[in-house]
């Protein structure tokens, strides 16, 4: 297979698949979660993993409350921050 007929997230297990989208009958190789949280995977050929992904929202089933605190936590790695060159009280400096 050429680089360019290879797609990242194709799961090539020797499984026969078909895609999960009504109407289609496409083989599928690629997989994504439920949104239910359910265990197991949807698996969608390529026009429709994209289509997927496009649309996919993982805060839909939150609370707007949870999805803000979700959404100021993420730019920091749910760390605690302070303007840059200011130290925190209480933080030691070595000096040389």
């Amino acid at each position: 297979m050429r680089k360019s007929e290879r797609f990242h997230g194709w799961v090539d297990d020797g499984a026969e698949r078909t895609c999960d989208h009504p109407d289609c009958t496409e083989s599928a190789g690629f997989r994504a979660p439920r949104r239910d949280r359910r265990p197991g995977w949807h698996w969608f050929c390529l026009d429709h993993i994209r289509a997927w992904n496009a649309n996919w929202d993982y805060t839909a089933d939150m609370g707007a409350d949870a999805a803000d605190r979700l959404r100021m936590a993420a730019p920091m790695w749910e760390r605690e921050t302070w303007p840059m060159g200011n130290l925190p009280s209480g933080c030691a400096v070595m000096k040389i």
